[in-house]
């Protein structure tokens, strides 16, 4: 498993709506092709600055995910009209662990 941190915040003059038709657009292309290896994505923060974590089920895919055409003119649209500034960070998973109230059921394994 793999997850991408990215925190950003958006510049004063930042068209919202079409921030957010982008980032969908986005999540919908990369989520359609499986050669990526996309899971998940949870967004924190506000309409101004927030963070995101992406998970992909390799180093492998985000790479390519990375290295998309369509993602990498996202990018510099992001770079012109969105962002005043962001940072980001990649990691690989060496363990994961859950808990589910709900079913009662978890695993606490370091694995």
């Amino acid at each position: 498993m793999y997850i991408n941190y990215f925190h950003y915040v958006l510049r004063d003059d930042c068209d919202l709506a079409a921030y957010r038709e982008l980032s969908d657009a986005m999540y919908e292309r990369v989520a359609s092709d499986p050669e990526y290896g996309f899971v998940s994505v949870e967004r924190f923060g506000s309409d101004r600055e927030g963070v995101v974590l992406e998970r992909f089920t390799s180093l492998e895919g985000a790479a390519k995910w990375a290295k998309c055409a369509e993602h990498r003119a996202a990018m510099r649209r992001g770079r012109s009209e969105f962002y005043e500034r962001y940072r980001g960070a990649g990691t690989l998973i060496d363990h994961e662990y859950s808990f589910d109230r709900a079913s009662l059921r978890g695993d606490d394994t370091f694995r």
